[in-house]
């Protein structure tokens, strides 16, 4: 059976009458959402929030619109409109089913997957009618979308572009990547950490603001010298299968365990949850299986807290900025290739990104000398300070 497709049920939604209102879709924005609830609470603007497919962050403002299935919404729809739905599917098939034979020989097999892609077009052309049909008599003011597209982001944009509804992308973790979606008359937000800069799913490139999030840096004037390192960790598998140079990257990660063995410094992990190819990369690497448990308890801030100096090893995060915020020194050692899926993450002007060797010497320079520690550490904190200088509140775009 072909799964299930959901759309918004926007039936029974109300509209203000005749007062400016917010169209907001935002999945995936759970850890600045309590922010984004204060910042849209302060528009003094009624907010119409559209629930995602999947990872829906409730907006506290205004209760979201639910989803109901396509095939009843598209039941709701004038004649005219299914119609043109059904036409345009059935001009879909053929060269859908020609594309998908390049790869797929088994016809059944071929099938299902056609008729999932069907059933997918089928539900984006029906919440293209439905935003049409029920935003008809007033547009919203402005349409904020996350830069994580769950479904419905087509159809929100293309209603925005002919409507002419200026449309935000706020960041669902900091900083964003290139776009699945058009976006040309968009505006990204992204955090001040902001790496490369960020192009629609046509080579469009939107125009792009810093936008102020959350942040309370708790600094100290002094130093401490270097004690323990925190070797920080990205993802590197999706659904098990590795993203990173196996070989590559288990090497450059035993050189950084020896290097800190070398130096007697103690040596604290943090890896994402769930990733489960963390074990047997550090096989035999004399990490005890403490200390792997150990690297996926507790917050970032709480890890950040322990270290004197963080490794921010290959794929850089967004969580580098809870080291940032409390003024730790931050190298970024890398063995693979970075895509700009990673480098979209970090600015290389705040933290440093070179090979293992190149970072490790850097490293030592820091351990051994405290005052050149201390250098490089307000060196850092002005290069983010000032990134963070023309950082915008979001009330401001709104």
């Amino acid at each position: 059976p072909v799964p299930t497709q959901p759309v918004p049920a926007l039936h029974g939604v109300r509209v203000p009458d005749g007062r400016p209102y917010l169209l907001t879709h935002l999945p995936t924005c759970f850890y600045d959402a309590e922010h984004i609830n204060r910042e849209l609470a302060h528009s003094g603007h009624t907010v119409v929030d559209l629930s995602a497919r999947y990872w829906h962050v409730p907006i506290g403002t205004a209760p979201s619109v639910p989803t109901a299935e396509a095939d009843a919404m598209f039941d709701t729809l004038p004649a005219d409109q299914q119609a043109r739905i059904t036409d345009v599917l059935q001009r879909l098939r053929a060269p859908l089913d020609a594309h998908l034979a390049r790869w797929l020989q088994a016809a059944g097999f071929r099938a299902r997957q056609l008729a999932q892609l069907l059933a997918a077009y089928r539900a984006q052309l029906v919440t293209l009618c439905l935003l049409q049909q029920h935003f008809a008599g007033q547009a919203p003011l402005r349409l904020l979308v996350s830069d994580h597209d769950t479904d419905f982001h087509g159809p929100l944009s293309a209603y925005a572009r002919a409507r002419q509804v200026p449309m935000l992308v706020l960041p669902h973790s900091k900083t964003s990547t290139d776009l699945d979606f058009v976006a040309r008359d968009a505006t990204v937000l992204c955090h001040a950490i902001q790496g490369d800069p960020v192009y629609d799913v046509r080579g469009h490139r939107p125009l792009q603001a810093t936008l102020a999030l959350p942040a309370q840096l708790h600094l100290w004037a002094a130093v401490a010298p270097v004690r323990r390192v925190g070797l920080l960790l990205n993802g590197i598998s999706l659904n098990g299968i590795p993203n990173v140079e196996f070989a590559a990257y288990r090497a450059g990660l035993l050189r950084i365990v020896a290097w800190c063995r070398e130096q007697g410094l103690e040596l604290v992990l943090r890896s994402r949850a769930a990733r489960t190819l963390f074990r047997p990369v550090l096989e035999r690497s004399g990490l005890s299986g403490a200390q792997l448990a150990a690297s996926v308890e507790g917050t970032m801030a709480e890890f950040a807290e322990q270290c004197d100096l963080c490794l921010m090893y290959d794929a850089p995060t967004s969580g580098a900025v809870e080291f940032l915020n409390r003024g730790v020194p931050l190298l970024n050692p890398v063995v693979s290739t970075q895509s700009k899926r990673e480098t979209a993450s970090m600015h290389t002007s705040i933290v440093p990104r070179t090979a293992v060797d190149v970072a490790l010497r850097h490293a030592a320079t820091l351990v051994a000398d405290p005052a050149e520690l201390q250098c490089f550490r307000m060196q850092q904190l002005q290069a983010y300070l000032a990134h963070l200088a023309q950082a915008r509140a979001l009330r401001e775009f709104l």
